[in-house]
């Protein structure tokens, strides 16, 4: 177990351990237990790349200050698991970039074989609608539903009652809102900008410099769709 993760291991099993204490009303425990997770935290953050954005130390700070039973269970059940995947996906997109220094190591794996299949051989048209198409696939695939373009985004990303949630915000905050419907509204560019006007006509057609930035493009919101939470209907 690395470092981090012996951390988050720590900081789980001391939210546990407050948990029993409350039940049991062992005041003294359970604000024992919230330093601890308090020096923890300190720790976590000290091992974490500073360029890595994550709500999960604001929320995990208010849960210890409150410390109320709902407040610990959140941080077992939702901000600790959310942490992990969100490290796990940093970690495997740091490895892709280390392991290769060429464009294939900025485009999302799914994006890098249509790289392969038609950028190599200079159909820039074909691989950048097929790339568009598969993002779409891609979100159709992980809310079952069978719409296409507006309707489709309209429905997952509502900021009422979304299927995938993209934000690491809290989900009661403007910068929820806010990053929830700007990511709807990049996806929505590329099929009303790209997709359907270039469906339609050669004008102003691909080469491979603007293919290559929207693959690198399409990639970033692939791999923002990796991280998306699934969202349990209400």
């Amino acid at each position: 177990m690395d470092r981090q993760s012996q951390i988050i291991h720590d900081i789980k099993n001391s939210a546990e351990e407050a948990l029993i204490a409350l039940k049991n009303t062992d005041k003294l425990t359970v604000n024992t237990k919230a330093t601890t997770i308090k020096f923890l935290l300190g720790k976590l953050e000290a091992n974490i790349d500073k360029n890595f954005k994550t709500e999960f130390f604001t929320n995990a700070y208010r849960r210890i200050h409150w410390k109320e039973e709902n407040d610990f269970k959140l941080l077992i059940e939702n901000d600790i698991p959310d942490l992990q995947i969100q490290l796990t996906v940093d970690a495997k997109y740091k490895e892709e970039v280390v392991s290769n220094n060429s464009i294939d190591s900025l485009l999302h794996v799914k994006i890098r074989e249509l790289y392969g299949r038609y950028y190599r051989q200079n159909l820039f048209r074909d691989c950048v609608l097929a790339s568009i198409t598969l993002l779409f696939d891609e979100i159709r695939l992980k809310t079952g539903l069978i719409d296409d373009g507006a309707d489709l985004l309209n429905r997952v990303f509502s900021s009422s009652r979304p299927l995938l949630d993209i934000s690491n915000f809290d989900n009661n905050s403007k910068n929820w809102e806010n990053e929830q419907i700007g990511y709807k509204l990049m996806v929505e560019g590329l099929y009303k900008g790209v997709r359907n006007p270039k469906a339609h006509t050669r004008e102003g057609d691909f080469n491979e410099v603007n293919t290559t930035q929207y693959l690198v493009f399409i990639s970033l919101l692939f791999r923002r769709l990796d991280e998306a939470k699934i969202v349990e209907p209400r």
